[in-house]
């Protein structure tokens, strides 16, 4: 499985950053795997700006694969000035990943080059 490494514990860092415009966000976070287990924590914002946007979200998840079959949960913490209006948000997903067996091309391309884990869920 392309998924799968012999190291206990995987940490991937993500950095996202989306600009449209004059809006600009950033996303800061980490994926900590630990056998069939993830969990992660997640920066949404514009880091030391107050103004509108700036401050959005922590948001932490959780996960588990088996097989083709994963499910996870996460929930925003929001930081930004609808916090007094709103908790924040809840998701859970399910996936099922379609012949999950059959090595494609992009997994052969990604057996030979090296790989960065990325969260199934």
């Amino acid at each position: 499985d392309v998924f799968t490494t012999s190291s206990p514990i995987e940490i991937t860092p993500v950095i996202y950053l989306k600009n449209q415009g004059k809006l600009v966000q950033i996303d800061l976070g980490t994926y900590v795997h630990v056998k069939q287990f993830e969990l992660g924590l997640w920066y949404r914002g514009v880091p030391f700006v107050s103004s509108a946007g700036g401050n959005e979200a922590v948001v932490g998840l959780i996960g588990y694969t088996k097989d083709a079959i994963s499910i996870g949960f996460s929930h925003d913490i929001l930081l930004s000035g609808i916090s007094g209006f709103a908790s924040g948000a809840n998701e859970i997903t399910f996936n099922y990943f379609f012949n999950s067996e059959k090595e494609g091309t992009l997994q052969k391309f990604l057996r030979k080059r090296g790989r960065l884990p990325c969260p199934r869920f």
